[in-house]
C-alpha cells in the first residue's frame, strides 16, 4: 500500500547549478535506500533542436496578427510545454535508521524527493498553478496567448540552465588552470 503513495510525503531540493544533481544523488544514496530514480521531462540533457524549434514557433506566432491562424498552429500552440525537467528519487529509510519497535510503521514507507534547478522550479510552479489548477482561482483556464508566454518563459529557463552548465564547465577549467598560492 505504501508503495502506491510515493508522493504522499516528500520534499524538493532546489539547485543553483544543474551539475550538482549527481552530488545530491550521491548523498541520497548514502543515507537512504533508493527505490527508484525517475527523470521527468527531457532528462538531464537539453535538446537544443527542440529548444530552437520552440523559439521559432513562439517568434512565428508573435509575428502573426492572430495568435493561431490555422488549425495546425492552434494544435501546436496548445500543447503542454515539453521543457519541464526534474529528477525524482523515491526513497525509504535504511533498516538501521529505523528505531526498534517502530519497524511496522516505517519499514515500507517511501517518500519522493524532487531535485530540480531553482529556475525550473519557479517556472513549473507558475505553469502548474495556471494550467493545472485554474478552477481553484475561479478562472476558466489559460488562454492560448498565456500558453505562448509560458512557453517563452520555459525557453528562457532552458537556455538559462544551458548557460549555467557552461558556466560550471568554465569555472572548473579556470580553477584547474590557476596556480595555487
Amino acid at each position: 500500500m505504501f508503495a502506491a503513495l510515493h508522493d504522499f510525503g516528500g520534499m524538493r531540493i532546489l539547485l543553483y547549478f544543474p551539475g550538482d544533481l549527481e552530488k545530491v544523488a550521491k548523498i541520497l544514496n548514502k543515507h537512504f535506500v533508493m527505490v527508484r530514480r525517475v527523470e521527468k521531462g527531457n532528462g538531464s540533457r537539453i535538446n537544443l533542436q527542440a529548444l530552437k524549434d520552440r523559439l521559432a514557433l513562439v517568434e512565428d506566432l508573435r509575428q502573426k496578427e492572430q495568435v493561431a491562424t490555422s488549425q495546425k498552429d492552434a494544435n501546436r500552440a496548445s500543447q503542454t510545454p515539453k521543457g519541464y525537467r526534474s529528477t525524482h528519487f523515491v526513497v525509504k529509510l535504511r533498516d538501521h535508521d529505523i528505531e526498534r519497535g517502530s519497524e511496522c510503521s516505517w519499514k515500507d514507507l517511501v517518500v519522493e524527493i524532487q531535485v530540480e534547478t531553482l529556475m525550473m522550479h519557479a517556472w513549473s510552479e507558475v505553469e502548474h498553478g495556471m494550467v493545472y489548477k485554474p478552477t481553484a482561482s475561479g478562472s476558466r483556464g489559460v488562454s492560448i496567448d498565456e500558453k505562448h508566454i509560458l512557453d517563452s518563459i520555459n525557453s528562457i529557463v532552458l537556455a538559462g540552465e544551458a548557460a549555467l552548465r557552461q558556466l560550471e564547465v568554465s569555472t572548473t577549467k579556470r580553477s584547474v588552470k590557476s596556480p595555487k598560492l
